[in-house]
């Protein structure tokens, strides 16, 4: 686990979030130029916070071993702005807003014991 209380990221250039992330505490992602997406599995001990800042840009967090345990926040503008999450064990939704679609999955992965 990371030992920062915060972990934020900014991300402003178009390419995919590309490695796993792991935070104890509060992950803040925020991509200002497109569409969010991961390709490795994200593991968030507290709260996180993921917001798209161009219209109808999407958020895609759909890899099945995502671990966010505390309450997940999903921001998008637009009526394009669809906001796809699955996550390994039951998702708390924060306070959101997406402009388009929004689709929360509980992955069939059981999540490994925190220790």
């Amino acid at each position: 686990m990371i030992a920062n209380p915060r972990l934020s990221f900014v991300k402003t250039a178009s390419a995919p979030c590309r490695d796993s992330g792991s935070s104890g505490r509060t992950l803040v992602v925020t991509d200002r130029v497109g569409n969010l997406t991961q390709t490795g599995v994200l593991t968030v001990g507290g709260t996180s916070s993921f917001t798209t800042s161009a219209t109808d840009a999407t958020i895609t967090l759909t890899n099945t071993g995502n671990l966010l345990t505390g309450a997940a926040s999903l921001n998008t503008s637009g009526t394009g702005g669809n906001a796809s999450l699955i996550n390994a064990k039951a998702t708390v939704l924060g306070a959101s807003n997406v402009g388009g679609n929004l689709t929360v999955v509980r992955s069939a992965i059981s999540p490994r014991p925190q220790r």
